[in-house]
């Protein structure tokens, strides 16, 4: 079944209206923190990271604390928790997390209808899978927006594009250049409220302090795109030459590459994984540049790779336990995003065009 929230008015009263769209799920949500935690063991460095990570996204996102504390009124449930489960971002180096989604983006020069095209398959731990939701938000004094997002979250996890056709997409990524800062899901909801262009996108990141593990790409209305891989440290900006880019779950810069490690003891299948989905998607876009259209996009969003390493993931393929949440193909020059929740080969895409409202 498709959940779509929506949103509107300052960030508290946005945090009120999520946060009882979503209270059928705070068991659950407490469940999956209770699971988190067991996992992670005893670590006397937790609370001390908890709380340097509270105080950093109060200082820089004030905003994004207010919504977070009407998620909890609206809930009925605690702030605490909900903090520490939403900027969660921080806690994966703890856990054995990372093979999740696939995020490609081309120039208007490499598609049938001359514009460009960003899309991302949004994979998740299957138990998470419950708490996935789309938001479509009209914050007051700043930017519309549409996001694949999880149920309390006030961030924006997944990725989205807002009014003006900013679009941004998410990977997770194993790295060792990680310190205390603002996690991706905040930094996303951010750049989607305030910024019109990858170029303001940019700079944006450049100035404040990031948690790091991550990379977006980034592309807008005037055909722009970018993928920016980023550390606590360092940070990378691709502005691809060729017109088109792809991300997994690996860094691809010579920067940022060298911060790649593998914490968890990946198999030799886990290790392949981001590999196979990476050179999938540079196979079969560079086979097709100059002719990509919708039905292209959408045809290579639900691959099946018949060695396990799918685009389209489901439990059960492979040997990771992961499933396609949400797919998500944006058109940024009309503002228009086309969504599936699920995996896109089980259910179709509709379109929103953020000028226009709910679908």
């Amino acid at each position: 079944m498709l959940r779509m929230v929506a949103l509107a008015g300052d960030p508290y009263e946005m945090g009120l209206q999520l946060g009882k769209e979503i209270r059928g799920l705070t068991p659950y949500i407490r469940e999956l923190f209770d699971a988190v935690r067991r996992e992670i063991g005893e670590n006397p460095s937790l609370e001390k990271l908890v709380e340097d990570m509270r105080e950093v996204v109060e200082r820089h996102s004030p905003e994004f604390v207010q919504m977070l504390e009407g998620v909890a009124e609206g809930a009925w449930f605690a702030r605490d928790i909900l903090f520490e489960t939403t900027c969660s971002t921080f806690l994966r180096h703890m856990l054995h997390y990372g093979l999740e989604c696939s995020v490609w983006a081309v120039k208007a020069e490499h598609t049938s209808h001359g514009e460009p095209i960003l899309a991302k398959n949004r994979d998740k731990r299957v138990r998470y899978k419950p708490l996935h939701l789309f938001v479509y938000a009209r914050p007051k004094g700043g930017l519309a927006y549409f996001a694949s997002t999880n149920a309390g979250d006030p961030g924006v996890a997944g990725g989205g594009m807002n009014e003006r056709g900013l679009t941004v997409f998410s990977t997770y990524v194993a790295s060792s250049d990680i310190g205390v800062g603002l996690p991706d899901n905040v930094l996303a909801k951010m750049i989607l409220e305030s910024c019109s262009t990858v170029e303001e996108a940019i700079d944006f990141l450049k100035s404040v302090p990031r948690l790091g593990q991550f990379t977006f790409t980034l592309g807008d209305a005037k055909g722009d795109i970018a993928v920016v891989e980023v550390g606590y440290r360092e940070l990378d900006v691709e502005i691809p030459e060729e017109g088109y880019a792809f991300r997994t779950n690996h860094f691809k810069s010579a920067r940022m590459s060298e911060k790649y490690y593998d914490p968890y003891h990946y198999t030799a299948y886990e290790r392949e994984d981001t590999l196979a989905r990476w050179r999938h998607l540079d196979e079969r876009v560079r086979g097709a540049l100059g002719t990509i259209d919708l039905n292209f996009v959408k045809r290579l969003m639900r691959y099946h790779d018949p060695g396990g390493h799918s685009i389209c993931r489901h439990v059960g393929e492979g040997d990771v336990p992961v499933e396609t949440v949400a797919s998500m193909i944006a058109l940024p020059k009309r503002s228009r995003i086309l969504f599936a929740e699920g995996p896109p080969c089980e259910h179709p895409y509709l379109t929103l065009d953020l000028g226009g409202g709910m679908p």
